[in-house]
């Protein structure tokens, strides 16, 4: 009799320290997609400068005010910027499935 309160008091700590782990994945994930909306506006915001810089600077060696060097910087910005954005929209994506896993709901993504 004894043992088995052992094992229920044993049990019911390991039920809670679960609760709380849950919990904390939870609260961490939202965190993460909050983090990631932010993110995911400045890198847009990065990527349109970026795409206007390319443009200016595209004029201006048409023109002969900007050297190849110029345009190709530019375009690599441009470049980095719209990889930037796209990572920062998978880091979402995870960030939701972690908010899902969290909330014991990954079964709902498979149909």
């Amino acid at each position: 009799m004894r043992q088995a309160d052992v094992q229920i008091r044993s049990l019911q700590e390991d039920l809670k320290d679960t609760k709380l782990s849950l919990d904390l994945d939870y609260k961490n994930a939202t965190t993460q997609i909050q983090n990631s909306i932010i993110t995911i506006e400045n890198q847009k915001e990065n990527m349109l400068l970026a795409g206007e810089i390319l443009k200016n600077t595209n004029n201006n060696y048409l023109q002969g005010l900007a050297s190849l060097t110029d345009l190709l910087d530019a375009e690599n910005a441009s470049i980095e910027a719209q990889n930037n954005y796209t990572a920062a929209i998978l880091d979402y994506k995870v960030a939701e499935i972690a908010l899902i896993k969290s909330k014991g709901e990954l079964k709902t993504l498979i149909k």
